[in-house]
C-alpha cells in the first residue's frame, strides 16, 4: 500500500497517501493528543493521553467516525499492540487492558494485568502471554487466557531508581 498513519497532538490521526503526497482523511474523536497507533490490514487502532482508545475500519471511512471507542485507563496510553482480534494498551495508571474487538458488549475488555505501582509503558502479546515493562526495570509476564500473573523477570544487578524497561519484544 501507499498509505502512511500518523498521530499528532492536535488530538487526530491522518492518513496519507504517500504517492500523491497529500493526507486523504483526517480522524477526529480523540481529546488530547494522540500517543501511539497501530495498522493491521484494513483496522487501524489509536491511542491518547486521553487515557481512551478508538479503533477505525479504513475500509469504512464515509462518515470518518471511529468503530468502536473504549474507555477503561485512567491515565494516558503509553503502548498499544495489536493482534487482530485481540488489542492491548499499557498505561500510566499502572495497568495493561486486553480489548476483545469483536465481542458483542460495550465493555471489550477482558482482562486487565497490572498493578498502580508503576506506570506501564511497553506491551506485547501471543496468543498465550503478554509482557509488560515499565518504569520498575522488571518485565511481567502474564497469562492471556486467565489474566494470571505468571511469573516477573528481574535484573536483581540493575535496579536503580531511575531504570526502567524501555522496549519488549515476544
Amino acid at each position: 500500500e501507499s498509505l502512511v498513519v500518523s498521530g499528532s497532538d492536535d488530538c487526530t490521526a491522518k492518513i496519507w497517501d504517500i504517492r500523491a503526497q497529500t493526507a486523504v482523511r483526517t480522524l477526529t474523536g480523540h481529546t488530547r493528543a494522540v500517543t501511539c497507533l497501530q495498522l493491521d490490514g484494513d483496522t487501524l487502532a489509536t491511542a491518547s493521553l486521553d487515557a481512551s482508545g478508538r479503533v477505525w475500519d479504513l475500509r469504512r471511512m464515509d462518515s470518518g467516525n471511529s468503530r468502536l471507542h473504549f474507555t477503561g485507563h485512567t491515565d494516558a496510553i503509553s503502548s498499544m499492540m495489536l493482534l487482530r482480534p485481540k488489542l492491548a494498551t499499557a498505561s500510566g495508571d499502572g495497568t495493561c487492558r486486553l480489548w476483545n474487538l469483536e465481542a458483542d458488549a460495550e465493555d471489550y475488555c477482558e482482562h486487565i494485568f497490572g498493578s498502580s505501582e508503576q506506570s506501564q509503558w511497553n506491551i506485547r502479546f501471543d496468543t498465550t502471554k503478554l509482557v509488560l515493562g515499565g518504569e520498575t526495570n522488571t518485565v511481567d509476564v502474564w497469562d492471556v487466557r486467565t489474566g494470571r500473573s505468571m511469573y516477573s523477570l528481574v535484573d536483581e544487578r540493575h535496579v536503580a531508581a531511575d531504570d526502567s524497561i524501555t522496549t519488549l519484544q515476544l
